[in-house]
């Protein structure tokens, strides 16, 4: 991969460190899986919405029903 030094990529493991990460480094998007281990991907979701963080969130996942729908809408 050719790298870009206006683009910097972390990864996290599961969701605790998803937040680790986010409350480190200034995340502008996140690309969230719903069913990540410890830390799932609504309760990620929500910690940063109630902290009024502007991070874009991507939330990608295979089995998201209409109830849980609402955690991602703006």
């Amino acid at each position: 991969m050719k790298e870009n030094k206006d683009i910097e990529i972390k990864e996290a493991s599961n969701g605790v460190k998803a937040l680790q990460i986010c409350s480190a480094v200034s995340v502008d998007v996140l690309m969230l899986d719903i069913t990540m281990p410890e830390l799932d991907g609504f309760n990620v979701a929500n910690y940063l919405k109630a902290h009024s963080s502007q991070t874009v969130i991507i939330a990608i996942s295979s089995n998201l029903d209409d109830e849980n729908k609402k955690v991602f809408e703006s």
